[in-house]
């Protein structure tokens, strides 16, 4: 499995138990960064306007339009409040396949890796 992250992406890995943040961002950090190109701002933008994300989280519509025009399998959050939720996933998936990508699945990193 090839991890790569968007920008800046894993900031909410310092969140939680000290220990366990700092092996999390250590983590992220040395992930290799995926390309962000005008795409992927037009897909957050819709995502937005579309009422899926929050304006004041464009930055997480930029996360998930960025790994679904870059054709990855997931898109691994600890963000549950406006990506990774039973609703939020399904709206963003109707928008971003409606425009013609596969949507990555959204998931924990728990699901994906186990307990971290």
């Amino acid at each position: 499995m090839r991890m790569l992250r968007v920008g800046a992406g894993g900031a909410d890995a310092g969140n939680g138990d000290e220990v366990a943040a700092a092996r999390r961002l250590a983590a992220v950090g040395a992930l290799p960064v995926l390309h962000v190109g005008d795409d992927a701002g037009r897909m957050a933008e819709l995502l937005v306007a579309e009422k899926v994300i929050p304006a004041e989280y464009a930055e997480d519509a930029m996360h998930v339009a960025t790994a679904a025009l870059n054709g990855m399998d997931f898109v691994v959050t600890w963000n549950f409040t406006h990506i990774n939720n039973a609703a939020t996933r399904q709206k963003i998936r109707a928008v971003i396949e409606r425009h013609g990508c596969q949507c990555p699945e959204l998931c924990s990193p728990e699901e994906v890796f186990g307990d971290l």
